[in-house]
């Protein structure tokens, strides 16, 4: 390979490179100043009520399931794992 060639090789994996920084960092998290990881954003009522819905012992089956065919009347003693299509 000759100087040009690698050169151009160099050039096209460097340019590879900053690519996937580029896509990484759009995909990555601000931290937001007085925030923590288990911060509680929920007013104390909704956090009550979410926190009471749904008991882990309330199902007795799970089931994957896709968009597409979730169904129209779920039982509510399944705990439906929605998948990709």
């Amino acid at each position: 390979m000759g100087v040009i060639e690698a050169s151009v090789a160099a050039k096209n994996a460097a340019d590879a490179l900053f690519t996937e920084i580029k896509l990484m960092l759009s995909a990555k998290v601000d931290k937001v100043t007085g925030k923590g990881l288990s911060e509680n954003d929920f007013t104390t009522p909704l956090k009550a009520k979410v926190d009471g819905s749904v008991q882990s012992t309330d199902f007795t089956s799970i089931v994957k399931v896709t968009e597409s065919n979730y169904p129209t009347t779920p039982d509510p003693t399944t705990l439906y794992l929605i998948v990709a299509d």
